[in-house]
């Protein structure tokens, strides 16, 4: 998304709808949150 492309009335509409959608239930969408769980993990620094 390039911030000087887009508005921020649009990106703040495509964040809203972006992290008010529901992780999928398919196994591929499973996969990918384990993935991120575990990227979040390792570079979290122990906070």
């Amino acid at each position: 998304m390039s911030l000087r492309l887009t508005s921020e009335a649009v990106a703040k509409e495509i964040l809203d709808a972006w992290f008010s959608t529901p992780y999928g239930k398919e196994e591929f969408d499973l996969r990918n949150v384990r993935r991120l769980a575990e990227i979040e993990r390792e570079h979290s620094c122990g906070l």
